[in-house]
């Protein structure tokens, strides 16, 4: 299954959990957004129960993340409109939202505590947010094994860059795709496709 999950996070299908589909966000996406809104949005949607306890002080243990992201979204429109902006487009799928049902529904799907921490585990390995030590480490066949290798060298490159980010050197994400498009002989619009 792990080989299964990487080619699948290399493509632009979706990823299913139960019936929820989840797509891949676009480099274009991103760049009309903006980096910054992005990963602070995406991010808010990956918290876990140590973050929330770390920016608030609160256990929500006996809650879940679930309940306390809609509980917070039903409390500020602004962070409503956020959750179900991007489960639109993570899902391709117009979202609406039931208070009565706490759930968000889309075509013929429907996100909720039940399958949230599944949806939201995609999510994060959809966008580089999954800590290495939370993958397997022991994958079946060598195949697999150089490709977790080569996730992990590039993911360490990338904190790396970040760390040097104060003074500006760092890649950036421009610079990624310009370098991709260029070691592949392809052109800049194909790779912000992706």
């Amino acid at each position: 299954e792990l080989e299964d999950i990487g080619l699948q996070l290399c493509s632009k299908e979706p990823i299913y959990v139960g019936k929820v589909p989840i797509y891949p966000i676009p480099l274009q996406t991103i760049a009309r957004i903006g980096y910054k809104k992005y990963s602070a949005e995406i991010r808010y949607l990956c918290l876990t129960p140590i973050d929330i306890h770390a920016m608030t002080g609160e256990d929500i243990s006996e809650i879940g993340v679930y309940r306390y992201l809609v509980q917070d979204a039903i409390k500020d429109p602004k962070i409503m409109e956020i959750m179900m902006f991007w489960f639109s487009q993570i899902t391709h799928s117009p979202i609406t939202f039931s208070a009565k049902k706490m759930c968000f529904t889309g075509n013929s799907f429907v996100i909720s505590k039940e399958n949230f921490d599944d949806i939201q585990a995609i999510i994060k390995m959809r966008n580089g947010l999954q800590d290495p030590c939370e993958e397997d480490e022991n994958p079946d066949n060598d195949a697999a094994r150089r490709v977790l290798q080569r996730r992990k060298e590039e993911r360490m490159k990338r904190r790396k860059a970040k760390s040097t980010d104060e003074d500006g050197s760092a890649i950036t994400l421009a610079d990624l795709v310009s370098i991709l498009a260029s070691g592949h002989g392809m052109l800049m619009d194909t790779v912000m496709e992706y």
